[in-house]
């Protein structure tokens, strides 16, 4: 059972608890694998070298593979669709294009319930970890002046996570045709049918 994650390494992506709650929510004996594919342009090389160990140093090292960056959104589909599950643990997120990718290629996601995605997302087409707690958007890279809030992503989040993980590696869970619709609707034609109405009305 294939995890996967795409987006830049980034705190403010859940990044640092992500390998925390795969290697509690597996063993060495279970049957899953994650995939990473997280390269930032905003970062050296170093950097996303630092990234990159820290999952390969885990307990679980051996069942995550970190991905080189591809040329094309067709590259990135048929990456999508060599998964059984996205997997998006963000504090925060000014859309998350991943996640409707993810859905549109009919796999279940697991994601917070806090921030830009909660437009699209819900307990009919994702698996959701609930937030209760907010704290400064602070990383000390890109966000260095605490302005603005996050979700808190406290042992009761990463548990959440954990949970959901073990259900749907458990449960063989590896569709998602709720998640299908919502994609379809959030597609470019309908967005400029959206638009054109707003403008004649």
């Amino acid at each position: 059972y294939v995890f996967m994650n795409i987006g830049k390494w980034e705190i403010r992506k859940g990044h640092d608890i992500l390998v925390e709650a795969f290697n509690a929510a597996f063993t060495k004996e279970d049957n899953v694998e994650l995939r990473m594919m997280n390269h930032n342009p905003f970062l050296t090389v170093e950097e996303n070298g630092v990234w990159a160990q820290m999952y390969k140093d885990s307990k679980l090292g051996d069942k995550i593979t970190i991905l080189d960056r591809v040329g094309t959104h067709a590259d990135v589909a048929n990456i999508i669709n060599q998964a059984d599950c996205g997997i998006f643990p963000a504090r925060a997120e000014g859309w998350n294009n991943e996640i409707p990718e993810f859905m549109a290629c009919n796999k279940p996601v697991i994601t917070t319930n806090y921030s830009a995605h909660t437009q699209y997302c819900n307990e009919g087409n994702a698996y959701l970890i609930d937030i209760d707690a907010k704290t400064q958007a602070r990383d000390d890279h890109f966000f260095r002046n605490g302005v603005g809030e996050w979700a808190d992503l406290g042992e009761k989040q990463v548990d959440q996570l954990v949970e959901h993980m073990r259900f749907v590696y458990k449960n063989n869970i590896r569709e998602n045709p709720n998640g299908v619709q919502t994609a379809g609707e959030l597609s470019w034609q309908n967005t400029a049918q959206i638009l054109g109405d707003a403008l004649h009305a």
